[in-house]
């Protein structure tokens, strides 16, 4: 109630969505099992008590969700007057809802689902740098070139436009999800797969196309959202759900009870058995990347052509996404083993509930260093700094030039991402600017008419010998 609650004051309808989906899976396993096993009594109390907890959650946001729901009908999510596309293309019927191409735009890789357990595995983020003891940076001061302590460059190559990191769910936590996979003995615990599994597939986006275009016709209000890659949320939430569940049935079985002393030899065989099938799959994977990373991973990007990279300059850097991919299965390793080892040691040695503590604090700091070590890598101090807002949007010298002229009397057309900036704005009259919403009936304007004429101007621009010639 309460983080569904939260989740939509917080303006997050779409994970909210996520998680809706994800819920409504685990009722349906519940639904099953309790009809299955003869508790309809249990089935309607705690059916009462879902739909109550929805409902109250719903109801602080109900104006929030339809002042969203009644602009949405003026955006890109609503309806078009037009019976054409920007290309001439006949519609049979205007369209409701996001282009598919927009909104799947940032879809996962499958193979790139590989950074759930080795966060560089595709490179980190857009823009990431190389270090002194890199291909590239070596190569480059070879060349002579005069480079600092670090090289920013293309370290991601996977195919979304940029990403500004990988969705990384900890190695801790990836064993832990397999080891509650196997130890935890619930049924539902299919149905916590089975919701994961829905939501990375949703995550694929294009390229899924099969399943996510018919989803994307058949889930209800799905086609209002963009960025399908934020799925992942919940497939993350549900390792962690499935890790906790394991580790509480592992817990369990530690504690002395009496009643059962004759079956704790075999019961801490069979834990070792979960164990050592848990290293196997997620330590094998991890150690299979570090010795042969081509078998899994290209290293390639189709974006990487309109750079137009030296061939010296594009070798070193496939040379330096392998070594970080090398890097971080290596890193992984380190924290699966030394996982199975805490876990091992805890069903092998663990007495005394002081001594179990003792492992679960080990493992509690195991995952704070794993999660907290990738996470500085894209949020650290260097985020942070005393310039004040308004100092962020100090005036270049092409701002300059225009401020000088006192009769402005006319607006600005910034070429550099006319509709994507919102720089030009801060200072000038801009033709362009940028809000996410995107009214349906100005971006149908902007696809038929102003975006034809901007790619005029830049052509002419590019062609003119003169400013004579601009005249013309």
């Amino acid at each position: 109630l309460l983080g569904v609650t939260f989740s939509l004051d917080m303006g997050h309808p779409q994970i909210t969505y996520y998680l809706a989906l994800f819920c409504a899976i685990l009722y349906g396993g519940y639904v099953l099992f309790s009809i299955k096993d003869k508790e309809i009594a249990s089935l309607g109390k705690t059916t009462g008590l879902f739909a109550l907890a929805s409902l109250l959650a719903l109801a602080p946001n109900t104006g929030k969700l339809y002042s969203d729901f009644e602009m949405a009908q003026f955006s890109l999510r609503g309806p078009s007057e037009l019976t054409i596309t920007p290309e001439g293309q006949t519609l049979n019927e205007p369209e409701s809802g996001l282009d598919r191409d927009y909104a799947f735009m940032w879809s996962y890789g499958k193979i790139e689902m590989l950074t759930a357990l080795i966060p560089n595995a595709y490179g980190g983020k857009s823009g990431g740098t190389v270090g002194q003891e890199s291909n590239l940076y070596k190569e480059l001061r070879r060349r002579g070139a005069d480079v600092g302590s670090k090289v920013q460059t293309y370290t991601y190559w996977g195919d979304k436009p940029f990403t500004s990191g990988p969705n990384y769910f900890g190695a801790v936590v990836c064993f832990l999800m397999v080891f509650g996979l196997i130890q935890w003995k619930n049924r539902l615990k299919w149905f916590v797969l089975g919701g994961s599994v829905f939501l990375t597939l949703l995550a694929f986006g294009k390229n899924l196309a099969w399943f996510n275009n018919v989803m994307f016709d058949v889930l209800p209000m799905y086609n209002k959202f963009r960025t399908v890659e934020m799925a992942l949320v919940i497939p993350a939430m549900g390792a962690v759900l499935l890790g906790f569940l394991g580790l509480i049935d592992f817990y369990k079985s530690l504690l002395p009870n009496p009643s059962r002393s004759n079956a704790s030899a075999e019961q801490t065989t069979s834990i070792n058995k979960a164990l050592y099938l848990s290293l196997g799959l997620v330590g094998g994977l991890t150690l299979a990347v570090a010795l042969v990373p081509s078998l899994f991973l290209s290293f390639q990007s189709p974006l990487d052509a309109q750079y137009n990279l030296p061939t010296w300059y594009y070798n070193a850097l496939l040379e330096d996404r392998k070594a970080m991919a090398v890097a971080d299965a290596l890193r992984s390793l380190a924290f699966v083993g030394l996982t199975f080892g805490v876990l091992f040691a805890m069903n092998r040695y663990s007495k005394t509930k002081h001594a179990i503590l003792g492992g679960l604090i080990a493992l509690t700091k195991l995952v704070t260093v794993d999660l907290w070590s990738v996470n500085q890598r894209f949020l650290n101090e260097d985020n942070y700094t005393d310039v004040r807002p308004g100092q962020n949007y100090g005036p270049e010298l092409a701002d300059e030039r225009i401020l000088q002229d006192e009769e402005l009397g006319y607006r600005v057309l910034n070429l550099n991402g006319t509709f994507s900036d919102n720089h030009t704005p801060y200072f000038h009259r801009a033709v362009g600017g940028y809000h996410p919403v995107k009214l349906r009936k100005t971006q149908d304007l902007i696809d038929f008419y102003m975006n034809r004429e901007i790619q005029y101007v830049i052509q002419q621009l590019q062609d003119a010998q003169s400013i004579q010639n601009l005249g013309a």
